[in-house]
């Protein structure tokens, strides 16, 4: 699918209508290519055509399975309709040319975790989809962001925070800023769906990609998050990705990391270090080590707990 149409957006349409003949032949029943061949057409300048092939998908789809056209069909029957649209095919978004985003900069040390750290890089390297679970103040970016830093994937990092998002289209908006496409694009047909076009053009420009998408705080759009997750998996075969969120995504093949407090020693440290980041010279290090201790276990021994509490 993805094959065709490339030479439906770029400079093959022809070949692209000649497979797609035969496509609908073969598989009538199945509205993406029926779709396809429209939009193929239309771009031909060969409205009437377009029109027709509405009509034979609307009769198929009518004596099978007694149902109408969907609303992909019935949109590009009003933009061929409405004249609307270019019948020029435009330059495809080259597959695999992406500019890979920098992960956020470590504004302070990072401490502890290290079984933690090596039980995710084992995960990740036989798993597409790591999740890693856990409540508030665990320190699940941390950690991921983390991870990422130290397995240097080799098509680079790509971070998407989606504490500030509400849907779908947020998320496909914050991918294509993510990796460099231009913040909007002609789809070249009038109601077609936003979302839906700037996912595929996401998706894409990640087809060849081996990169590792990093979407951090799932869990308030997990159902979004989840569909565009199982997206990415499914037609970009060298892309992983990182999830944090307070609960599994449910994607198939998905590994759920969940992410334990900070072992006592490392939760000892982390207090110590933020202390001494907040004010130098801080006499903390005279304080016992069991009151330390008592203290963290006071707070559950949670990162964000600990920080709040050191500062």
């Amino acid at each position: 699918r993805r094959r065709i149409e490339a030479l439906v957006e770029g400079s093959d349409p022809d070949d692209a209508a000649v497979e797609l003949e035969a496509l609908v032949a073969a598989e009538p029943l199945e509205e993406g290519w029926w779709a396809l061949l429209m939009r193929v057409q239309h771009r031909r300048g060969r409205q009437a055509e377009a029109l027709r092939t509405f009509q034979r998908a609307r009769r198929v789809l009518a004596e099978e399975l007694g149902l109408t056209p969907g609303p992909e069909l019935q949109r590009l029957e009003r933009a061929v309709l409405d004249g609307a649209g270019e019948t020029q095919a435009r330059p495809p978004i080259e597959a695999g040319t992406i500019r890979v985003s920098r992960l956020p900069a470590r504004l302070s040390s990072f401490v502890g975790r290290e079984s933690d750290l090596a039980a995710l890089a084992d995960a990740l390297k036989s798993h597409r989809l790591v999740t890693l679970v856990g409540p508030g103040g665990t320190g699940k970016t941390t950690t991921a962001l983390e991870l990422l830093r130290r397995v240097a994937p080799t098509g680079g990092a790509i971070f998407v925070p989606l504490a500030p998002l509400d849907d779908r289209d947020s998320i496909a908006r914050s991918l294509v800023r993510a990796i460099g496409l231009p913040e909007s694009e002609q789809t070249g047909f009038a109601n077609e769906s936003p979302s839906a076009d700037r996912l595929d053009r996401v998706l894409t420009a990640l087809a060849a990609s081996s990169a590792t998408l990093v979407v951090d705080n799932c869990e308030h759009v997990i159902e979004a998050a989840a569909d565009v997750v199982h997206r990415v998996l499914v037609d970009c075969p060298r892309v992983r990705v990182v999830a944090t969120s307070r609960s599994s995504l449910g994607v198939p093949g998905e590994n759920v990391y969940p992410l334990p407090p900070l072992p006592n020693d490392d939760a000892v440290e982390l207090f110590v270090a933020r202390a001494h980041d907040h004010a130098a010279g801080v006499a903390v290090d005279m304080v016992a080590d069991d009151e330390l201790r008592a203290l963290c276990e006071r707070l559950d021994r949670l990162p964000l707990a600990i920080e709040l509490a050191a500062a």
